[in-house]
């Protein structure tokens, strides 16, 4: 059985959220938006859901889940599927923001 990796859609999630720019702290830290890259997109709305999807060399992952922040915190909450299997995986972490 082949398993999914979780690793994009966490540390996508986990860089969305260290988006913010400045030399200011951020008060709270905002993981809503749409973001893509060479193999996949994640939208994470302005309520914390997460969806994303990843193409891979056995098909197209699907990603669902939710993202909270909490001042400069966040934890996400991840599941992953890829046909049948379905893999759920979690990160959290302090932001950072980027200059």
């Amino acid at each position: 059985m082949k398993s999914i990796k979780m690793i994009p859609a966490l540390s996508m999630a986990a860089s969305l959220v260290a988006c913010g720019g400045g030399d200011e702290p951020q008060q709270n830290a905002s993981a809503e938006g749409f973001w893509n890259d060479s193999n996949s997109s994640t939208l994470i709305t302005n309520t914390g859901e997460l969806w994303a999807v990843e193409s891979t060399a056995s098909g197209l992952a699907l990603y669902k889940g939710s993202v909270s922040t909490s001042g400069s915190s966040f934890s996400a909450q991840v599941s992953g599927y890829l046909g049948a299997q379905k893999v759920d995986g979690t990160a959290s972490g302090t932001v950072v923001p980027q200059k």
